[in-house]
């Protein structure tokens, strides 16, 4: 009962933010080859393994989930102060999060971002066991 009690305490406009983002996370999942991989310069093939498609249409409805929630926060903070105009840092953050999420590119940002810092970590480590091996030599 308290289940029922939270949610019609909720905001419809949460809620409906939140129903977009679900729908728009599945509907990526399921065309991510054909919107993301489908040019004619390189075709890949769509995966037939079930693990796979499962993890990417999760992958999808997560971040599309939490771009809504991101643009329920910054859509309720500005019409709720109106008076107050200007962007700060966190609206930015709030906006581009929510924008890229929302749209589908949450999980390849998210896959861009660590494969970048995996790569820094790899050359900051290359780079230390250079200097190390020279001060031995």
């Amino acid at each position: 009962m308290m289940t029922i009690g939270l949610l019609i305490n909720l905001d419809p406009a949460l809620v409906a933010l939140v129903l977009m983002g679900l729908l728009s996370g599945i509907y990526h999942g399921l065309y991510n080859n054909n919107i993301y991989h489908n040019s004619l310069k390189s075709k890949v093939p769509e995966s037939k393994n079930l693990h796979e498609r499962v993890h990417i249409i999760w992958i999808h409805t997560v971040c599309g989930v939490v771009g809504s929630i991101s643009l329920y926060l910054l859509f309720s903070k500005h019409l709720s102060n109106s008076s107050e105009a200007g962007l700060n840092l966190t609206d930015l953050i709030l906006a581009l999060s929510g924008l890229i999420a929302f749209t589908g590119l949450g999980p390849m940002a998210i896959w861009f971002t660590v494969t970048s810092l995996a790569e820094v970590r790899l050359k900051l480590t290359e780079i230390v066991q250079t200097k190390n091996q020279n001060k031995t030599n």
